[in-house]
């Protein structure tokens, strides 16, 4: 039996904290006790205990897609596991709505699945989303501007930075890096989304 608490300034914020969290309904919500803590020094917040057994037959595969249908947005989604992560492909004529401007649709599909495949532990690998091979088509491209940029750090002999990159796109510009002789890469800041800086090496004469 699985149970996980959450707050709220009262049982209606908490409810829909929990509901916001675990992707489900708030009638959907199984409560099993419903506490008041803090006051006097601290602020009074209410914290209830949720039954969160009563989602376990809902799979990574079957919640996207319930998502989808919820949304009313036709699509076929499948599930394919590699060594390292699950991907869940989307195909929809609606491809370009799910993705969005500059990916941020997908994005915000892909936050939303990693806190409720958190929540459910649906599997210890990551589960990845893709749209009508978004992913892939873009990666090629970061790819091929990452080496172009690492060409102008060594001619020019300074740092460059790619632009926000999430973890995905990250992994495979590093990688890509690696086979450009005379540059290093790193990732700058904190949160999901990371610029690339590309430095020249010093080399020794």
């Amino acid at each position: 039996m699985k149970q996980i608490k959450f707050s709220g300034k009262n049982v209606e914020e908490a409810k829909r904290n929990a509901a916001q969290e675990l992707g489900v309904s708030e009638s959907e919500l199984r409560i099993e006790k419903v506490e008041q803590e803090g006051g006097f020094l601290f602020s009074k917040k209410t914290v209830i205990t949720v039954q969160v057994d009563s989602f376990s037959g809902v799979d990574d595969l079957s919640f996207v897609r319930g998502l989808l249908k919820a949304a009313h947005i036709p699509a076929d989604v499948r599930r394919r596991e590699e060594e390292d992560r699950i991907i869940l492909e989307i195909t929809s004529d609606d491809g370009g709505l799910l993705i969005g401007k500059g990916g941020q649709g997908l994005e915000a599909i892909q936050h939303l699945i990693g806190k409720v495949a958190k929540r459910q532990r649906w599997s210890e690998k990551p589960i990845l989303i893709d749209v009508v091979n978004y992913r892939n088509k873009r990666v090629e491209k970061l790819k091929l501007r990452a080496v172009g940029l690492a060409e102008r750090a060594k001619s020019e002999g300074r740092p460059l930075t790619t632009e926000p990159l999430n973890a995905y796109e990250r992994r495979a510009v590093h990688l890509a890096l690696q086979g450009v002789r005379g540059v290093g890469s790193k990732s700058l800041g904190d949160g999901p989304l990371r610029r690339i800086c590309i430095s020249p090496l010093e080399t020794e004469e």
